[in-house]
This record gives C-alpha cells, structure tokens and sequence, in this order.
C-alpha cells in the first residue's frame, strides 16, 4: 500500500537538480523578503545597543542554513535508501532485503516512523517559535535591548516568524528526522549483521577501506549539518551579546550532543568493521601455522594498502576538525564567563 511518504515531495523522492531549484528559490524568497521588510520598517541598522537586520548575523545564518539543510537532506536521504545495498557482505541479498524490508519500512512504510518523528520534531520547533515571538513583545526584558525582529517593528516581525516557521518547523525537523533515521537504521542493521557475520572487507576495494567508507563519508555529511544548526543557535545566542551561565549551559550542552552524536552515528558501524579486523587477522594466524614473524610482515603490508577505518584520511582530519570548530564557542563563552565572575 502506497503511503503520503511515497509521494514525490519529500527530498528522498526528488533529484538532487529539483532539490537546488526548490533549496535556491527558498534562499532569494527569505532573504529578499526580510531585507524589504527591514527596509520598510527602517531597522536594517539600530541605534545604541539595539540589533538591526545588517547587524544579526544570527538570521542570516538561518537563511543559508536552511539552504544548505535542504540540500543535505536531498543527497543523505537518497543515500540512506542505498545503504543495504553498500555493506560489503558475503551475503548481499540477504542484507539488502533485511534492510529494506524491516528497517526501511519501519521508517518509511505503513508504520510511518519518519513521519511521527518528524511531526514531533515541529511541534517542538512550532513550541519554541510561540515562546520566542512572545519574548519580543518586550524585547528589552528578554535581550536587554531592541531589535528588528520586536514586534514593535511590524514587518519585520513578521516577515522574521514566517523564516524561522520554514527553519525551525520544516527544514531542521525533516533533515534531524533523516539523520536519526539513518542513524538508527543502519546501526541496527551492522549490529545484526556482525553478529550473524555477514560482513566481509574488500581488500581490493577503491576506496582502500574494504568497502566501508561510504558509510564513513555518509556520516561526513550528516554531522555537517548537524554542525550547521549548532552554529545557527550559537549565532543567534552570540548575537544579542549576552553572557550568562545559562547561555554557557546551552552552548556546553549543545557541543557535548554534536560530540557524543558524532561517535553514536556510527557506534555498531564501527564496532562491525572491529570484528571484521579481528577474523581477518585470527584466520591469517591460522593460515601461517602459527609462525608470528610471517603474521607480522603480512600486516605490515597489510596496512600499508588498506585500512581498516570508516574513513579516508583525508575525511579523518575534515572529522577531527568539525569536532574541534564545534568546541570553540563553548571555550570561547567559558572565558567570557570566566571573566565576568572573576
């Protein structure tokens, strides 16, 4: 039975060239509109302490952030649909229809998993846009200054409540939803498969990693947008210059979810290619009767032509940056605190 997730107008069900018409003329109709708001409302700069549009980078971030989430959501959402067919296994067709059966049903058949996460996840941001527009009806109390999105600026208010509508009740609900999708579906699916040992590692394989790095760069890519909305909300707290434990709780918070996410996202994935490893190296022990001085020099040349890791080197150190810029807000905001209480 067909359901309203097989429908051609979730991003898993339209190219990628369909998804940059839709994600580009969302980016001129918000930009272009909350720019001729502001100008109606002459509150492109403020006076004093108070933030005009030009003078908030927080909105902008959510503009450009929406764009690139669109985007992202297109592409992972597509690959997360071939992920059953990526595993490198000694049974493929038997992985495949596991995956697509079970776990992509669960998520996208008649039990609609996406679809309650994703209602979930905007009633949330929908709960939060109510909170946050109530706040500006005097923001002087909230911010402790004005700014061009208070409700005494008509257009811009509004025209401000319409961005973060599609920002925060369509495009970060439905690419989160994607990615705890991915996130859930696939680690179910290596922990089922390293434990009844369907894996296998492609020595042979072009991307050096037996086969495993395109779950690597899949990953690669959710973390970059997630990384985006960390730094949506982190613009928007730094942008009305408040320093307050609580901010530094929300930014701390915030950081430590992104690092935690981005070791979870892969948990079983990586776990799986462990065991791989492991068989790999006991049946080569075995193959050389024991002798270790000949196991030594076959894994020494081994490892010089494949490894055993879900990402290439070049997208190991891209990894290791994204969770370092991630932390830098939280270190910034600390000594900024720290300063304030000294």
């Amino acid at each position: 039975m067909r359901t309203i997730l097989n429908a051609k107008i979730w991003p898993h069900s339209i190219s990628f060239r369909s998804a940059i018409v839709v994600a580009s003329a969302l980016l001129v109709l918000q930009l272009v509109g909350q720019v001729v708001a502001s100008y109606l409302d002459d509150t492109l700069v403020l006076e004093g302490d108070a933030v005009g549009l030009l003078e908030h980078p927080g909105i902008f971030s959510i503009i450009i952030g929406d764009f690139l989430l669109f985007l992202l959501a297109t592409h992972c959402s597509r690959s997360l649909f071939k992920v059953g067919k990526k595993v490198p296994s000694t049974r493929t067709a038997l992985v495949v229809r596991y995956f697509e059966i079970i776990q992509l049903q669960n998520w996208f058949g008649q039990r609609a998993g996406f679809l309650k996460l994703f209602g979930f996840l905007s009633l949330v941001g929908f709960l939060a846009l109510i909170n946050q527009s109530l706040a500006l009806e005097e923001p002087a109390k909230f911010y402790g200054h004005d700014t061009f999105t208070s409700q005494q600026h008509e257009r811009g208010f509004w025209f401000s409540r319409l961005n973060l509508l599609v920002s925060w009740c369509f495009t970060i609900p439905l690419f989160s939803s994607y990615l705890i999708a991915y996130a859930l579906s696939t680690n179910a699916l290596f922990q089922i498969a390293r434990k009844r040992r369907l894996l296998s590692f492609h020595m042979r394989h072009e991307d050096r990693s037996g086969g495993f790095s395109f779950f690597g760069t899949l990953n690669l890519l959710y973390l970059f947008g997630l990384l985006v909305i960390l730094v949506e909300i982190i613009l928007l707290i730094f942008t009305h210059r408040q320093v307050s434990l609580t901010n530094l709780i929300s930014i701390a918070g915030l950081t430590v979810g992104f690092l935690v996410f981005s070791y979870y996202s892969v948990f079983q994935v990586s776990r799986a290619l462990g065991a791989v490893e492991t068989r790999l190296k006991q049946d080569d022990f075995q193959r050389f009767g024991g002798d270790q001085s000949k196991v030594d020099s076959y894994h020494l040349a081994l490892h010089y032509n494949v490894r055993f890791s879900l990402y290439t080197t070049v997208t190991e150190k891209v990894l290791l940056a994204m969770r370092l810029t991630a932390a830098v807000p939280t270190i910034y905001k600390l000594l900024q605190y720290s300063k304030i209480i000294a």
